[in-house]
């Protein structure tokens, strides 16, 4: 699996005995049909990544579109065109379950979008785990096809890590709220 350059890293929205044991890196690039989101995921000791909910990754005809991804490990993708109050949220689970919703403004209007199952790859290796989640534009509906072949787009890259002893951990690029909200627009941060 090919690394996208470059690499930020995700912030815990506080410090825990679980956001202090792993640290996670993510990216977005623009490809000619879509866009494709790369995470990496690595533990800051030997048993660290044990202790997450990680799950192994399905088979693509396994894996399924689910809600309530975000109550457990999930990967998330906010994106939304510059100027604009909606935004579309994609969700995608360690094992390849995915979700994609839209949002006419804060919080305001969620939707499911119809769309085609992103690709997602997995690499497993000694202490890291690394994931690229390939959302193409083909096969998409209206909504997010617009979104994909916007020429500005503004991004935020987050995730819920969960233990396998119920704690979790909120991650993001920035964190603009008092409590941990991936919706806030000002943390869409990356700009493609």
């Amino acid at each position: 699996m090919s690394v996208i350059e470059p690499l930020h890293r995700l912030l815990p929205f506080e410090e825990t005995a679980l956001s202090g044991s792993v640290s996670l890196h993510a990216t977005a690039a623009r490809r000619k049909r879509g866009l494709t989101f790369f995470f990496r995921l690595r533990g800051e000791n030997p048993d660290a990544l044990s202790q997450l909910e990680l799950g192994t990754l399905k088979d693509r005809p396994a894996r399924r579109r689910q809600d309530g991804l975000w109550q457990r490990t999930c990967l998330e993708v906010f994106m939304a065109v510059p100027g604009g109050a909606g935004y579309v949220e994609l969700n995608v689970s360690p094992t390849g379950d995915w979700n994609l919703y839209g949002f006419d403004d804060y919080r305001r209007g969620m939707h499911r979008i119809e769309a085609s199952a992103p690709e997602v790859d997995r690499s497993d290796t000694e202490g890291e785990v690394s994931w690229r989640i390939d959302m193409e534009q083909a096969g998409t509906a209206p909504e997010p096809a617009a979104l994909l072949s916007a020429r500005h787009l503004s991004l935020s890259l987050t995730a819920v890590l969960a233990s396998t002893d119920g704690a979790r951990a909120y991650l993001a690029l920035a964190h603009c709220g008092e409590k941990p909200d991936f919706h806030i627009r000002e943390s869409f941060i990356i700009t493609l």
